[in-house]
């Protein structure tokens, strides 16, 4: 049982409905941390235009990887199972891969650059491999993305 009262979508404020909307076309369903968000519609707006943004730069496996591995080491069961459930039914990742990102890794290589990224196992220190990882993410998005551009460095 949920300690904050989630809205349904009438009980939402009404600038939200569009939004809510679509993610449950996409999904179908809307997910607990979509209503929850619904309660500032400002969150969830900026929220939805981060992912929006975020799918347009990497696909939904490498999404969907990082936030196992994020969730894994947060401690978030609920996220962790979301992520776990999304990379299965979108990302069509197996069960073995899903093991590797909860350990902070993936069988293929620019993904597991990404899934370290990502990782907090780090306390949210950047270490010289973090950086290292970093330069790799932006060094593969400048090439899966060459119209736009990339910060040197």
């Amino acid at each position: 049982m949920s300690r904050i009262s989630l809205p349904t979508l009438a009980e939402a404020p009404a600038e939200t409905h569009a939004t809510l909307e679509g993610v449950t076309k996409r999904l179908g369903w809307t997910p607990n941390l979509f209503r929850l968000m619904a309660l500032s519609p400002n969150t969830l707006t900026a929220f939805v235009g981060l992912s929006g943004t975020l799918s347009r730069t990497l696909d939904v496996a490498t999404i969907e990887s990082m936030g196992l591995a994020v969730s894994e080491d947060s401690g978030c069961k609920y996220c962790a199972q979301s992520h776990v459930f999304l990379g299965t039914w979108l990302a069509k990742l197996d069960t073995a891969e899903l093991e590797l990102n909860r350990r902070g890794g993936s069988r293929d290589p620019k993904r597991a650059a990404a899934v370290r990224f990502a990782s907090c196992k780090t306390g949210g220190l950047l270490s010289a491999a973090r950086v290292c990882a970093m330069g790799k993410i932006r060094k593969m998005a400048a090439r899966m993305l060459p119209d736009r551009p990339w910060p040197h460095g």
